[in-house]
């Protein structure tokens, strides 16, 4: 029902999705089949990780900008992000 407010609101439909809480337990295999059906390409999960592809488009990790350079508990610097930076792992939970 939402979708539709936000179509109507929007001029077209959303293709992009935050799980509600991001949290692993809300970003099920269940969750990201509706939101493909739905029309969604791509999602964002609340896990801190890089994503070294886009091979899992509805499972995108991300990060909070306070754990970026700049934000308020940085947690990388600039010159190494990538190093230091772990690899999504909620899709295992997904698959398995």
């Amino acid at each position: 029902m939402a979708r539709h407010y936000l179509s109507d609101w929007a001029g077209y439909a959303p293709y992009a999705l935050s799980y509600p809480y991001g949290s692993r337990a809300a970003c099920s295999a269940v969750a990201a089949d509706v939101a493909r059906r739905c029309g969604v390409r791509f999602a964002f999960t609340m896990e801190r990780a890089a994503n070294p592809d886009l091979t899992r488009p509805l499972h995108l990790a991300r990060f909070d900008n306070n754990d970026l350079p700049g934000g308020k508990a940085a947690r990388f610097e600039i010159d190494r992000l990538f190093e230091g930076v772990g690899r999504p792992k909620w899709f295992e939970a997904v698959d398995a």
